[in-house]
């Protein structure tokens, strides 16, 4: 518990409105269109780890926002439709998200669900599979951002 003028009721209160600020800063992004610069403040406003690399991932796999899943599905990260995603489609297929947003809140899920802590996230997505092309890593190493 934390005190601030020897109060503990100023600190909760003050806890609670960041955690409404916080809410508004969510709102405000979800609402923005898709940009490098919404992504990477929104990739690093809800938490996900290593974000430096996730951004360089949804770069990568979207082609700077610019595929045609990316534009017309808003998947950002050439996920995969299967039960419990905030998208729709067919298992095994790209899900379709409503907003390039949810495609982000479904990486921070997958990322929840799989990261094991190991401190080198580029040797994390090799050893947990999620890159198919051997050269992944480099490629993502050398995106610029």
């Amino acid at each position: 518990m934390c005190f601030t003028s020897g109060k503990a009721e100023k600190c909760e209160y003050q806890h609670l409105l960041d955690q409404i600020n916080q809410c508004q800063k969510l709102n405000e992004l979800r609402a923005k269109e898709f940009s490098i610069a919404n992504l990477r403040a929104y990739i690093k406003t809800i938490g996900i780890k290593h974000g430096d690399v996730v951004l360089r991932q949804a770069i990568c796999e979207s082609g700077w926002g610019k595929s045609y899943l990316a534009t017309h599905s808003h998947n950002l990260f050439g996920m995969k439709y299967m039960k419990g995603t905030k998208g729709t489609g067919t298992l095994g297929q790209y899900t379709k998200y409503k907003s390039w947003t949810d495609s982000v809140d479904d990486y921070l899920s997958w990322q929840q669900r799989k990261y094991d802590g190991t401190p080198d996230y580029y040797t994390f997505l090799v050893k947990c599979g999620y890159c198919e092309n051997p050269d992944y890593v480099q490629i993502l190493k050398s995106i610029r951002v």
